[in-house]
C-alpha cells in the first residue's frame, strides 16, 4: 500500500476465514523505507510466511544522489509470520556486513506439507555493482521446525539466474525452477532457456536444464500434486 506519493509503501494483510469475509487490513510491516514484493505462503496449521524486498536506506538516501547500482545494492529480503492472531516482528534473512551489501531480489516462499520446513528462494547478485547481470545467481535460505537459516548460493556462474520459483513436492522434497540468460545479456533473449534444481531433504542438486532451443522463455508457474 502506498499512503502517499511522498511515502514509502507498506505491506498489509487481510485474512478471510471458512464462509466469513474479508476482516480490516493489518500491518504486516509500516516504517520509513521501500518495500515491494510481497509473497505468501500458508502452514498445514493455518498460520502463514510472508516475505518481502525490503531496501535498507530511507527515502532521504535520494537527496545524497546515488546511482541505480547503489539504491539496489541495499535491497534485502525480509520474513514475517503469522500465527493466526498477529504477525511476527520481521526479521531480515540476508543480514550482510556493512560495506559489503549485494542487491536481493523478488522472493519466492514455499512450505512442505507436514509443515515441518520451509524455503525462501530470491536471486541475488553477488557482484558489487547491482546492474552487472554476470551475478545474478540463485540463493535460499532453509526454515527447518520454525528456525530460519543463512542465505546459501545454489548456482555460481557468469549466466543471469533470475526469476526464482519453488514448490515441495514431498515432506522434504522440492523443486525450483528458474530463467538462465547464458550470455547475461537481455538484448539477446534466444540464449535463455528453463533451470531447474531438486531439493533431497539434505542439499540441492546440480541444476539442469528443461528448455534448449532459441525460443524466448520469460513468465514462470510451478506446482506440484499433492502426493508429488
Amino acid at each position: 500500500k502506498d499512503s502517499s506519493i511522498n511515502s514509502p509503501p507498506q505491506i498489509l494483510s487481510s485474512h478471510k476465514s471458512s464462509g466469513g469475509n474479508f476482516a480490516p487490513t493489518t500491518s504486516v510491516e509500516t516504517n520509513s523505507f521501500y518495500k515491494a514484493d510481497p509473497k505468501l505462503a500458508f502452514n498445514p496449521n493455518g498460520s502463514s510466511i510472508a516475505v518481502w524486498v525490503q531496501n535498507e536506506k530511507p527515502q532521504s538516501f535520494i537527496s545524497t544522489n546515488p546511482s541505480l547500482s547503489e539504491i539496489l545494492r541495499y535491497q534485502d529480503v525480509y520474513i514475517s509470520t503469522w500465527d493466526k492472531t498477529i504477525w511476527s516482528n520481521p526479521t531480515r534473512i540476508t543480514n550482510e556486513v556493512s560495506g559489503s551489501e549485494r542487491s536481493d531480489g523478488i522472493p519466492s516462499i514455499f512450505v512442505s506439507p507436514n509443515g515441518n520446513e520451509g524455503m525462501v528462494a530470491w536471486t541475488r547478485n553477488v557482484n558489487a555493482n547491482s546492474l552487472d547481470r554476470s551475478g545474478l545467481e540463485v540463493f535460499f535460505s532453509r526454515i527447518e521446525n520454525g528456525i530460519q537459516g543463512p542465505p546459501i548460493g545454489i548456482t555460481s556462474n557468469t549466466a543471469a539466474d533470475l526469476m526464482v520459483r519453488g514448490c515441495y513436492y514431498s515432506s522434504q522434497k522440492a523443486l525450483i525452477i528458474w530463467l538462465r540468460d547464458g550470455d547475461s545479456n537481455p538484448e539477446t533473449p534466444s540464449d535463455i532457456e528453463i533451470f531447474y534444481s531438486r531439493w533431497t531433504g539434505s542439499n540441492w542438486e546440480s541444476p539442469g536444464a528443461i528448455t534448449n532451443n532459441t525460443d524466448f522463455e520469460k513468465d514462470l508457474s510451478l506446482a506440484s500434486l499433492k502426493d508429488g
